[in-house]
């Protein structure tokens, strides 16, 4: 996950702030659920160096409270199983 927010998550934010005027400092908000990898204290040092706000989500309200796993994942998912019993069952 730390790999994943300064080589991904750091400069999208720097280019995204850049392109819409904010200063570098300009705070973002992270909606994140309680994976382990998120939630320790170096994890959240890193977010706070970068000024990212973090909301954790409780465990088992993703479908309610994240959009990616509303609108992106949970399709990905059910064509996933599909393929898969597909391939198995035929």
């Amino acid at each position: 996950m730390k790999r994943y927010v300064e080589k991904i998550v750091v400069p999208f934010l720097s280019q995204q702030r850049e392109a819409l005027g904010l200063p570098k400092s300009h705070p973002v908000l992270a909606i994140y659920d309680c994976f382990r990898g998120q939630t320790t204290a170096e994890f959240k040092s890193l977010l706070e160096e970068h000024n990212i706000i973090t909301i954790e989500i409780p465990a088992n309200c993703n479908d309610k409270l994240q959009p990616m796993d509303i609108a992106v994942n949970k399709h990905m998912k059910d064509a996933l199983k599909k393929k898969f019993q597909d391939l198995v069952c035929s």
